[in-house]
């Protein structure tokens, strides 16, 4: 018998009018009759309060947006004259190298000219001009 009476006390309890009134009153969907011009007010201005916040939002990541495009453009112009600088340099190497090649090559055709004539075994004047020279 004990065990009951503490069940009606805890309804009881929650049938009993509030002492405080809480932050958000809620109304039973069957009672509610709309909201008054203040509550409207500050749901409107709540929304415009939103709106104005994710333009502020989109405004920012726009322009965030725009300046790594900016970035980008500048890394990859100096990548380009970089590139542009080596490719130059390169050719100038190439360039140099060619012409120590040529520079090379005619050497060597002046050299194998000068030994053809050196070495050509053929019989001159000179050859003949030795005989009978010598005293012994």
């Amino acid at each position: 018998m004990c065990a009951e009476p503490k069940r009606h006390r805890a309804v009881a309890d929650t049938n009993a009018p509030p002492t405080t009134l809480p932050l958000h009153p809620q109304v039973r969907k069957d009672h509610f009759k709309g909201m008054d011009d203040a509550q409207r007010r500050a749901i409107l201005q709540e929304q415009l309060a939103q709106v104005e916040a994710k333009r502020a939002q989109k405004r920012a990541s726009l322009q965030e947006d725009a300046e790594f495009a900016r970035m980008q453009k500048h890394i990859q112009h100096q990548l380009e004259e970089q590139a542009g600088r080596a490719d130059a340099f390169r050719r100038a190497q190439a360039e140099a190298a060619a012409a120590v090649l040529r520079a090379q090559m005619e050497e060597k055709k002046r050299r194998t000219a000068a030994l053809d004539e050196a070495y050509a075994n053929k019989v001159t004047d000179g050859y003949w001009a030795q005989w009978g020279t010598s005293h012994r």
